[in-house]
């Protein structure tokens, strides 16, 4: 939804300067760009909140953990609760002095670990964009761990006794990169048919005017590929919450090939 609004938000702003037929006939290049690129991003976040929104069972659970660690829970009846949610390598509750309950046993080296948890400027920003108050990317961080021996994917959930005091816990879900590649092409197969965003400009005997590339490309592999192969995406955004998937979009006027 905030991916169309952005969009629509930008043709609104051309066609109340430029006119719609002026925007339409793209007068001069800074139009053109301008309007190009406003489809573009547009098309790629919507392709990550989607993709963001897979994870909200999980950032749910950790919410829900959190009561329970309120209510004076066994961190390893907590852990082992989480432990049973889908595409994750395990689990691991850290407390701000050192402790760590984790599953399986072995999955971190405990001290290291925390102590990278609660170094991070998360442990302590308090965040006052509306957007970093949504529950996933807000609330529930994804946080890529870069630790002596191994780089680690996680969503993590700080536990503060109150707001603006420092967490004296965490609890953080190790994921499994593999669960979301294997994903990846049914899902945009069926978001590329269904979300009003990406077909607004998608190919059809109608469209006249524009043209549009979309593609997940990990690594070297292509993942998912819509459209045009032979143009130079500029476009390239993280795929959350793994370092190394991005999304290419790429739209553009018919007569720009």
């Amino acid at each position: 939804m905030k991916a169309r609004l952005v969009v629509a938000s930008f043709v609104i702003l051309l066609t109340g300067v430029h006119g719609a037929s002026q925007a339409q006939g793209y007068n001069n290049d800074t139009c053109r760009v301008a309007w190009s690129a406003a489809w573009s991003w547009g098309n790629a976040l919507a392709i990550k909140d989607h993709f963001e929104w897979l994870y909200s069972p999980h950032a749910s659970a950790m919410l829900a953990a959190e009561e329970r660690f309120a209510g004076r829970a066994a961190p390893k009846d907590v852990v082992e609760s989480l432990r049973l949610l889908p595409g994750i390598k395990g689990v691991v509750s850290c407390s701000s002095g050192g402790e760590t309950v984790q599953s399986p046993e072995g999955l971190v080296e405990g001290k290291t670990f925390s102590e990278f948890i609660f170094g991070r400027s998360e442990a302590t920003s308090q965040a006052q964009s509306p957007m970093m108050q949504r529950m996933i990317g807000g609330q529930v961080r994804f946080i890529r761990a870069q630790l002596p021996d191994e780089a680690l994917d996680l969503m993590v959930r700080y536990v503060r006794t109150n707001v603006g005091q420092s967490p004296r816990a965490a609890i953080c879900l190790v994921l499994d990169i593999d669960w979301l590649l294997a994903r990846i092409p049914s899902q945009m197969d069926s978001l590329a048919h269904e979300n009003a965003q990406l077909l607004f400009w998608a190919a059809s005997p109608t469209n006249h005017l524009e043209e549009q590339s979309l593609g997940i490309v990990h690594g070297s592999d292509t993942l998912w590929w819509s459209g045009r192969k032979d143009i130079k995406v500029t476009n390239k955004q993280a795929l959350w919450p793994f370092a190394g998937i991005e999304v290419y979009s790429w739209v553009h006027p018919l007569e720009a090939k």
